[in-house]
């Protein structure tokens, strides 16, 4: 999985319980439209997530994550908390990620 697919999907989580337009997520990626549609064909092609029709407006598509995609989004998150948990225990004690007082 790319860091690109990586970050569709989290974002496609951040609007749950709503299922976002491929409008907003290009926004929300901050990418043309084009290239979000890029991006979720590829995802879709992998069986992460899934395109629907918006039942108020037809013109509109809305992007879900697939049971897959969940799983899968799932899986990273976990693997992504516990590197960051082993970088912080690697970590000096009292070190800090201040920049220093001038």
């Amino acid at each position: 999985m790319t860091p690109g697919q990586y970050q569709l999907l989290l974002f496609v989580r951040s609007f749950y319980p709503d299922r976002p337009s491929v409008a907003a997520l290009a926004e929300r990626l901050q990418v043309r439209h084009q290239s979000a549609v890029g991006l979720i064909d590829r995802c879709a092609a992998a069986g992460l997530v899934r395109r629907r029709r918006d039942e108020e407006d037809s013109r509109r598509v809305r992007i879900f994550l697939t049971d897959a995609g969940d799983r899968r989004l799932a899986e990273l998150v976990r693997d992504h908390y516990t590197g960051l948990d082993e970088l912080r225990r690697a970590m000096p004690s009292g070190s800090s990620s201040r920049a220093p007082a001038r």
